[in-house]
């Protein structure tokens, strides 16, 4: 947890994955007639959820929104995630909910680590205390998802317009 002046950010990491299913495994039956796993594959039931690495924000000059960022880890040597949920939520001095965001993200892949950055906005007044936490998502097995193809940017230049903007 990050403490800056009187406003809080806060990490929050709850599992919504579903445990009743379980990914493939291989087994044996020892000679008491017991099921062993010998698989080295993680089960469903055993991943590690994504998880909150670190996040910030800023209210802007106007009061009307707060920018924020956050980087995002997939712990998870096995398992991909997909559809994993930032929520932002801003609370008054009395602790009312001033304003709140969800931001749905795509897939993250085992061991991956993702930003994204965004605004909420602030309903005119000032919070007193931002929350941002995450919500895991689904998990993906590795045969259920394609890899994607690495790309490169070429042939760009940069221009700037009448104020040296880019």
């Amino acid at each position: 947890m990050e403490e800056s002046s009187s406003e809080t950010v806060k990490a929050k990491e709850d599992s919504v994955a579903d445990t009743s299913e379980e990914s493939s495994k291989d087994s044996e039956i020892d000679e008491d007639d017991t099921i062993v796993d010998t698989s080295e594959e993680t089960s469903k039931s055993e991943a590690l959820d994504v998880e909150l690495v670190e996040s910030g924000y800023c209210l802007t000059t106007d009061n009307d929104y707060i920018e924020y960022g956050v980087i995002v880890n997939n712990p998870d040597k096995n398992n991909y995630y997909e559809f994993y949920i930032i929520i932002v939520t801003l609370y008054d001095k009395d602790g009312s909910v001033l304003s709140t965001e969800d931001q749905t993200m795509g897939i993250i892949a085992p061991g991956e680590q993702q930003a994204f950055g965004s605004f909420v906005e602030t309903n005119g007044e000032k919070p007193k205390k931002v929350e941002i936490e995450i919500e895991p998502g689904d998990i993906v097995t590795p045969s259920d998802h394609i890899e994607s193809s690495e790309f490169e940017i070429s042939g760009t230049r940069i221009r700037t317009d009448e104020f040296d903007d880019i």
